[in-house]
């Protein structure tokens, strides 16, 4: 079964994306064994409680949730609440507990005890990934953490990637697509 870990800037479109991989995953389609989370559309700790609401709404509480980098590798973050909102869900917001349980108390939904009295990083949740296996890491935001970890990066069987555009005009200027845009040293 194909292992996969999502690394995500969870705004409208990644929550869309988390919905049809739980899906695969609950249908034993392929594991889903972690999702990490990067700033983008919305600040880190907006993504991190974005992505555990939506994961705990898919039935996949038990999917660990990792908290990346809060800022691109060398620029201020820019966000995009005129497209995602201020949470980056919309109009929808997680409810606190969904944050309290998250960032003061760590990601209770691993087996990793090791983690479990703070918030697990993206370091935590690839390291596990890939001790218990072969692993494809799919990048939907910017690629923040794929720029500040290739060692764990060059250890994933693949990497999919989503964002530039070739032959088409970008989505965030004339000629660049938002993920590369946001953060184009992590691209580089």
């Amino acid at each position: 079964m194909r292992r996969l870990v999502a690394d995500v800037d969870t705004g409208i479109d990644d929550m869309l994306a988390l919905i049809y991989l739980a899906a695969r995953h609950r249908a034993g389609e392929i594991e889903l064994a972690g999702v990490t989370t990067v700033a983008g559309n919305t600040t880190v700790d907006n993504v991190a409680v974005n992505t555990r609401w939506v994961l705990d709404l898919c039935g996949c509480s038990d999917i660990p949730v990792g908290v990346g980098p809060a800022a691109p590798v060398s620029i201020p973050l820019t966000t995009t609440p005129e497209t995602h909102g201020d949470y980056g869900l919309g109009y929808a917001r997680p409810p606190r507990e969904v944050s309290e349980r998250l960032l003061a108390h760590g990601d209770e939904s691993t087996d990793h005890k090791s983690t479990t009295s703070r918030t697990l990083t993206t370091t935590d949740v690839w390291e596990a990934v890939l001790r218990d296996g072969p692993a494809d890491l799919v990048a939907t935001g910017p690629l923040t953490s794929v720029a500040m970890n290739p060692e764990l990066v060059s250890r994933f069987n693949s990497l999919t990637i989503m964002g530039g555009a070739v032959d088409y005009r970008g989505n965030t200027t004339p000629t660049a697509e938002w993920n590369f845009w946001v953060d184009p040293d992590a691209v580089a």
